[in-house]
């Protein structure tokens, strides 16, 4: 993966993350910030599929968290 591209996901995980597909030459990220619906683009088609995998474990992550602190079990 590319630098940018690796820096574009770290600034996506900062984010509340609400779809990502795949599009011609990378990959779509449909993301929440700061109350804000926007759309980044990440350019790296050798790495889509992973950053499909990616945000997929990060979206699981984020509703286990939110389950967790749902159900009391958070700080």
């Amino acid at each position: 993966m590319t630098t940018d591209f690796l820096q574009q996901l770290s600034e996506l995980s900062r984010a509340n993350l609400v779809e990502a597909q795949p599009e011609f030459g990378g990959i779509l990220f449909k993301i929440i910030r700061d109350g804000q619906a926007i759309e980044q683009f990440c350019e790296d088609s050798t790495s889509a599929t992973e950053a499909l995998i990616l945000a997929e474990r990060w979206r699981r992550l984020k509703a286990a968290e939110a389950r967790l602190y749902t159900h009391g079990g958070g700080r």
